[in-house]
């Protein structure tokens, strides 16, 4: 360290004050780093505006000419929610084709032959090239997602450091005999103390969605000065409640779910992806409750049923669990040094995805 410090006497003598700019500069330069190609796309659309125009699929043949190769590129965001016909003018306007998507969400559709569900499930069905988005900046914590990343993803997704290895709190089950009014009273206890975070509510059935409707505005005829949250225009980021086969890309700050075994749990090809949506959908904190009495997962032949009762163990036990391990963002030169020092017998803090 003496000798360290002739180098640089400031490496362990720095100022709370100083500290907290080096602090400032990262968190900047951490968002450049991750906002630097939408910033070069928006300083060129600056410059020529008529280079981007933005539509929803079905209205391209009612807006732009029937022309082939209008455009350089299109880009179908949310790929996996829009029919191959809906897709398929655009397509024909450009000359390449740009489709970001999870396969692995449900479709809008109802149930068809799974390449057919989405134009995105329609191309790797016909052997499309394509990449995985492997780096997640969405979720408050990597916990929020680590069920859909080991069951679905097979760990592929990476995110940051998180500045403590600690166990989240982030993620709870509750069982209760009413989980309608549980959700409702929920609701309305995140409406008066985080007015600003963003609620989503998701349940399986519509007879649930109406149940918990109900029992919503029964308590905001007591609680009337909550009732502009829940009044929401803004399809981003308003308050919601909805089936998961319309929560699609519906990310919520704070999200609840009543969980229950529905016909659509047990449908093959669509129960996984419904759990796989309620596993990844909140950003900040997941809030389940339920009726049923918590199982072990089971041996059973219904893929969906499966991850149902696995998905629920995950989240019990989810506040007793640290960050996931094996975060390929680690350099090789970052380990090399953890290595040295763990040889040299010290206490490390390994909260970078070592175990």
């Amino acid at each position: 360290v003496r000798n360290a410090n002739k180098l640089d006497s400031s490496l362990f003598s720095v100022s709370p004050k100083e500290r907290a700019r080096a602090v400032k500069q990262y968190r900047s330069l951490l968002t450049s780093f991750l906002n630097g190609n939408k910033e070069i796309l928006r300083g060129s659309l600056e410059k020529d505006s008529g280079k981007l125009v933005l539509l929803s699929a079905g209205n391209v043949p009612r807006i732009l000419p029937p022309k082939s190769e209008i455009f350089d590129i299109a880009i179908f965001l949310d790929a996996e929610s829009i029919p191959p016909a809906e897709a398929l003018p655009a397509i024909l306007r450009a000359k390449k084709t740009v489709l970001i998507g999870d396969s692995a969400l449900p479709p809008y559709a109802a149930p068809i032959p799974a390449h057919l569900s989405s134009i995105l499930a329609f191309a790797l069905y016909k052997g499309a090239p394509n990449g995985f988005l492997s780096l997640d900046t969405k979720h408050a914590h990597p916990v929020l997602f680590e069920f859909a990343n080991e069951e679905t993803y097979d760990g592929r997704i990476k995110a940051l450091p998180q500045p403590t290895s600690a166990p989240a709190a982030c993620i709870s089950v509750r069982v209760e005999d009413s989980p309608e009014r549980a959700i409702a009273e929920a609701a309305v206890i995140h409406a008066e103390h985080h007015p600003k975070e963003s609620l989503g509510i998701i349940v399986f059935s519509e007879a649930r969605l109406s149940a918990i409707r109900k029992e919503l505005d029964a308590l905001l005829q007591r609680h009337k000065d909550c009732e502009a949250f829940f009044d929401q225009k803004d399809a981003a980021n308003g308050f919601y409640i909805k089936t998961p086969e319309n929560a699609v890309n519906d990310y919520r700050d704070t999200l609840l779910v009543f969980a229950e075994v529905t016909p659509a749990i047990t449908t093959p090809g669509l129960g996984t992806k419904l759990i796989n949506l309620c596993a990844t959908h909140a950003m900040g904190e997941l809030r389940i409750f339920t009726s049923e009495a918590l199982q072990k997962p089971s041996a059973s032949g219904n893929p969906g049923l499966r991850a149902y009762w696995k998905w629920l163990q995950y989240a019990n036990s989810a506040p007793r669990k640290k960050v996931y391990s094996g975060n390929s963002l680690v350099s090789p030169f970052i380990e090399r040094i953890l290595e040295v020092l763990d040889g040299n017998k010290l206490a490390l803090e390994t909260n970078w995805g070592f175990r």
